[in-house]
């Protein structure tokens, strides 16, 4: 029999499918990515509105030092020339009634323990803790994931290198302790919660709390649901490097869609794939067809539908996605670990154009999280996510405002600006009716855009553009029944509730993998390392000659 045409195919084309399809192709595999929309990047893309380039989702992408994971997979993709970024000095500016004004917390860990005991001097001890503790564990494992890599003798193995020859570039030694020593403190810190880290180092004062994890919402809605281990991982990172993409994420997108051509592959956009082709109770392929134009509800006139093997399909998509594509006598099987696990946690998003800089309004910052009166908890976080059910702007809400100028980014003709609001939401609170739906949305987008005057008053005289986002937006978009961004929660506060979840790329089917934000959770990190973790695995499998 003769071998199939593709070493792997990989179902749509997100952060995690796009890496995974980069590095696969870059080692020498031949590789087919399949999107169904008519651009690659997932959340990670930008579209045009009149004059002005709109940013689909990124807000920050962080890191990028020598001990960050990342920064040797971009040395290795050779994206580290190929797509600069800014680099925002302030991770972000925080009014809060608690704080009494405004709390600027900069990039930079000596910085950041500055201002914080600046502010709160009384917890200094405390605060020292914090940050030493969270950049432990980061640091810890980066280092203990890219040493893993080596010992996996595939393609990959050089990343280790290259993290050895940054560190020693930095004059950073390597970490003391043993890879066992590593994985039992990283695995401690995976049965602790953020809730119980916080109140041991700072009581019950949840105006500090809100200074270090204002942008809680990047990763889950409550403190109780996400570990020490994991929140760490993410926080400290954006404390060495809070960045954004010059000119917008598809230029990432874009340029791992290109690696993958570059080195005999293909990538595909409108093509949608149907169902996943098995022999037994194996993977072995895809069928897919011509994709209409994504929201237009029309397929396309001239369908095509083709059939490509593989012996290895990588899923960047959500679990109930991958499982409708599979057999009726193979879902039960894979979708088995995934029952029972909260994932519609989403966003509502709203675009906004102004005719000039907001910082003619009072805006100082490229990030600034506004919190309303009645949010004086953190256990509060929650209910935020339930506010778009409400009748709009009948209860205030909190959001994040992004000023894309303050970078130099996202500016149109005639001297217009990108901004952008964002907070947590669910699917489940928006009217199914199309009409209800559509004056819900608007009544919320002209209530949301009052509150950001009431913020920086006048701003709304200088919107010449609006446009909001929803869960049912995302649904559609990124192809979520449930509209969901934030994959599954954290598998140490899984653990701890007696589920026996454990994320990652594997699933219960051969010759698939997960390769979506739903192995490893949210975040465009998080993204990346799952979409490392799929080829490093897609690797070791080719090589066992499945």
């Amino acid at each position: 029999m003769s071998p199939p045409p593709f070493d792997a195919i990989i179902v749509g084309a997100g952060l995690g499918g796009l890496v995974a399809g980069a590095l696969l192709a870059q080692g020498g595999r031949r590789v087919q990515l399949l999107e169904r929309h008519d651009k690659f990047g997932g959340a990670a893309t930008t579209f045009k509105r009149r004059d002005l380039q709109v940013e689909a989702s990124l807000c920050m992408l962080d890191g990028l030092d020598p001990q960050d994971f990342k920064t040797p997979v971009f040395a290795k993709l050779g994206l580290l020339e190929a797509v600069p970024v800014a680099t925002s000095e302030t991770f972000y500016n925080l009014r809060h009634p608690l704080l009494n004004g405004d709390f600027r917390l900069p990039r930079g860990h000596d910085a950041a323990i500055e201002a914080v005991t600046n502010r709160f001097p009384h917890h200094e001890k405390g605060i020292r803790t914090y940050f030493s503790t969270i950049r432990h564990l980061r640091n810890t494992r980066n280092q203990n994931y890219i040493q893993q890599l080596k010992w996996g003798q595939t393609p990959l193995s050089d990343l280790a290198d290259i993290q050895t020859a940054l560190l020693e570039s930095a004059g950073i030694p390597p970490s003391p302790a043993t890879p066992q020593q590593q994985l039992d403190t990283l695995n401690a810190a995976q049965k602790i919660s953020m809730r119980r880290f916080l109140t041991t180092l700072f009581g019950a004062d949840e105006a500090i709390q809100f200074a270090l994890c204002a942008n809680l919402q990047f990763f889950t809605e409550s403190l109780e649901l996400i570990s020490l281990f994991d929140f760490s991982l993410s926080q400290a990172s954006y404390h060495y490097g809070a960045h954004y993409i010059r000119g917008g994420s598809q230029r990432l997108s874009d340029q791992l869609a290109g690696i993958i051509r570059a080195h005999g592959g293909e990538a595909w956009t409108r093509r949608e794939v149907s169902h996943l082709l098995t022999e037994g109770e194996r993977v072995v392929g895809v069928a897919h067809r011509k994709a209409g134009i994504i929201g237009s509800g029309r397929e396309a006139s001239q369908p095509d539908p083709q059939e490509s093997r593989a012996r290895m399909v990588l899923g960047n998509a959500t679990p109930r996605v991958m499982r409708d594509l599979l057999p009726e006598a193979l879902r039960g099987r894979f979708y088995r670990p995934y029952e029972g696990l909260a994932a519609d946690l989403s966003n509502w998003t709203i675009y906004l154009g102004f005719d000039g800089p907001p910082s003619r309004f009072g805006v100082g910052e490229y990030a600034q999280f506004i919190f309303p009166e009645w949010m004086d908890s953190m256990q509060k976080m929650p209910e935020s996510a339930t506010l778009m059910g409400l009748p709009p702007g009948s209860r205030e809400a909190p959001f994040l405002f992004c000023d894309y100028s303050q970078l130099g980014e996202m500016s149109g003709a005639h001297g217009q600006c990108l901004g952008l609001m964002n907070w947590i939401d669910r699917l489940s609170n928006w009217p199914t009716d199309e009409a209800a739906y559509q004056a819900h949305k608007a009544g919320w987008l002209e209530a949301l855009i009052a509150a950001l005057d009431r913020a920086f008053p006048g701003i709304a005289g200088s919107v010449v553009y609006k446009e909001m986002a929803t869960p049912r937006t995302v649904r559609n978009y990124l192809n979520d029944p449930l509209g969901g961004v934030h994959g599954f929660g954290d598998p140490g506060v899984a653990n701890r509730s007696g589920s026996a979840f454990q994320r990652g790329c594997q699933t219960g089917i051969d010759g698939l993998l997960l390769a979506s934000s739903f192995a490893f959770g949210p975040g465009y990190s998080k993204a990346i390392l799952t979409g490392t973790v799929a080829a490093e695995m897609t690797f070791k499998a080719l090589k066992r000659g499945v």
